[in-house]
């Protein structure tokens, strides 16, 4: 049997697609049947000469020579077996048909939707080349079409995100029998009429065929994608989940302010960013892997942007980095302990000290330190606006200057700090926004007394402050809830459209360079704004 599967056919294309397929039907068959993998849109009046088959769209008898399968199936077409899933469709329906006594396989899968994970076993190379196109393998496709890979197909064929792409061969075992590996080939087709929207084959239809061209293995053939990425995720499960969804299916026209605020209108906590690598997909960030969860089972049941369906999932692909504990015991604050990084230290007054951390957002990127090891900041505004001033100044910045302070059971483990980034471009309002749109499961409050009664708190508190050069702009609080570690650097990256910064271990640099940011920091800021009585310059 010769047959040609195309991708979407889109509203207005079906009349030159059908034209285009005539012309091949002419040149190279004659064909037998035409499949459409992804969606079918047909204008009245078109007709088609070869047999078509679709499952993606509406029924229309109107349309000569054109049949409708349904959302889902196995059917024989021709003497083949064709497997089907469109978008809504159910994929157990086509697990339970191909699990009936008697059932060989399909020699055609056709989905709408690309199956998640096909890019695993994948070489560097391909998905190299392929990013560098604007595809990325890792985060096409959805789960549905995955599953209807039980009816263990010949051929797979998919349409939807307009990409061409022809997968390694890939081996399927049966695990019911002990017969030989089977091998499945998978198509990425683009939308008609561009390039690369079609493909002939010509196939013999597994009750008919030799074992021969079951089972012998193509060159260049790897294990199943599926299989591997199932070990994988049984693996992944007994780690802690990512606290980032995909959403897969996006609309190409909606931004990425459009599609937070579609997430966050059905959901009951609050999804902290979105990021848009491709047209295609995006991921939602939240403060933590609980909130993530809570959101999946809540969007599961259908997120709708701009009248498009997404599919919701884990992004599994973009696992976040998990940093080992530090086990160290004396206090990295404590001028005179060993494990002090004295080199990062810019300048000490009478009470406390400024000094860089380890892994800093920016390069000028503040602590400001008590001498004495206590768990709650004395006053240190002083500090703080010395650096107000130099980030303005400087920067043209303003500062965020921030503390947490968490009660501990382990006595004095705790030596209180304040981090002060430079947040340039940014104004008051789109900061006090940040604050608000990721403190997802706590409130933040312009506090009544300011500062008053800090120092004896034994609840957990978070404070910022936003100064614009010696004033203080913006001014929150929480009281009573317990804030995550790096809440206040999270959100603060995200300000600088660093997210990837959030744990300091992922921006950690050589003591060198550390060193040499130190040095730089110094020349302008010890001399300009630290030359007074209080404050003595670090040499």
């Amino acid at each position: 049997m010769k047959l040609i599967v195309c991708g979407d056919v889109e509203a207005g294309k079906a009349g030159e697609a059908f034209a285009r397929i005539e012309k091949i039907n002419k040149d190279k068959g004659p064909f037998d049947a035409v499949v459409v993998a992804g969606a079918f849109r047909a204008e009245e009046g078109v007709r088609a000469t070869v047999p078509t088959y679709f499952f993606e769209g509406e029924e229309n008898r109107s349309i000569e020579n054109v049949s409708y399968l349904g959302r889902e199936g196995i059917a024989t077409i021709k003497g083949i077996t064709v497997a089907f899933l469109a978008s809504n469709g159910d994929p157990q329906k086509v697990i339970d048909m191909a699990s009936a006594p008697g059932y060989c396989g399909a020699d055609i899968l056709a989905t709408s939707d690309w199956p998640r994970g096909i890019d695993v076993g994948v070489d560097d190379g391909t998905m190299e080349a392929m990013k560098a196109k604007g595809v990325y393998l890792n985060a096409l496709g959805s789960a549905g079409p995955r599953d209807a890979l039980a009816c263990r197909p010949r051929y797979h064929f998919a349409g939807t995100h307009d990409v061409f792409w022809a997968r390694a061969p890939y081996r399927i075992h049966d695990d019911l029998s002990l017969r030989a590996p089977h091998f499945t080939r998978f198509v990425g087709l683009r939308k008609a009429t561009g390039r690369k929207w079609l493909h002939a084959i010509e196939i013999e239809g597994i009750p008919y065929c030799d074992l021969a061209a079951l089972t012998d293995e193509p060159p260049g053939s790897t294990d199943s994608p599926f299989e591997v990425r199932r070990k994988k995720r049984r693996a992944l499960e007994e780690e802690e989940e990512s606290g980032t969804l995909f959403l897969g299916g996006t609309p190409f026209h909606t931004n990425a302010a459009a599609i937070l605020a579609a997430v966050n209108e059905k959901i009951p906590v609050q999804a902290s960013d979105v990021r848009r690598p491709s047209k295609s997909f995006a991921f939602v960030d939240f403060a933590n892997p609980e909130d993530a969860a809570r959101a999946r089972e809540v969007l599961a049941g259908g997120l709708r942007v701009d009248g498009r369906c997404l599919q919701v999932d884990w992004a599994t692909s973009s696992k976040r980095q998990k940093y080992p504990e530090d086990h160290r015991t004396e206090c990295w604050f404590c001028l005179a302990s060993p494990s002090c990084a004295d080199h990062l230290v810019v300048a000490v007054g009478d009470s406390a000290y400024v000094a860089m951390p380890k892994g800093p957002l920016v390069d000028s990127h503040a602590l400001v330190v008590p001498i004495d090891h206590i768990p709650i900041l004395p006053d240190v505004k002083d500090h703080a606006r010395a650096l107000g001033r130099c980030f303005k100044d400087k920067l043209r910045a303003l500062a965020v200057a921030f503390e947490r302070f968490a009660p501990t059971t382990k006595k004095g483990v705790y030596h209180a700090h304040l981090q002060v980034v430079p947040v340039a471009g940014k104004s008051v309002d789109e900061i006090r926004d940040a604050f608000a749109r990721h403190a997802t499961t706590f409130d933040l409050v312009v506090p009544a007394g300011g500062d008053e009664g800090r120092g004896n708190t034994i609840a957990p508190f978070f404070h910022v402050d936003v100064f614009d050069g010696d004033e203080i702009v913006l001014r929150l609080r929480n009281e009573g809830a317990k804030v995550p570690l790096h809440f206040g650097r999270l959100v603060c990256a995200h300000l600088l459209g660093q997210p990837h910064k959030v744990h300091w271990k992922a921006c950690e640099l050589p003591r060198q360079e550390e060193a040499r940011l130190c040095e730089a920091f110094k020349a302008i800021f010890v001399k300009d704004y630290f030359e007074n009585k209080k404050f003595l310059p670090c040499c």
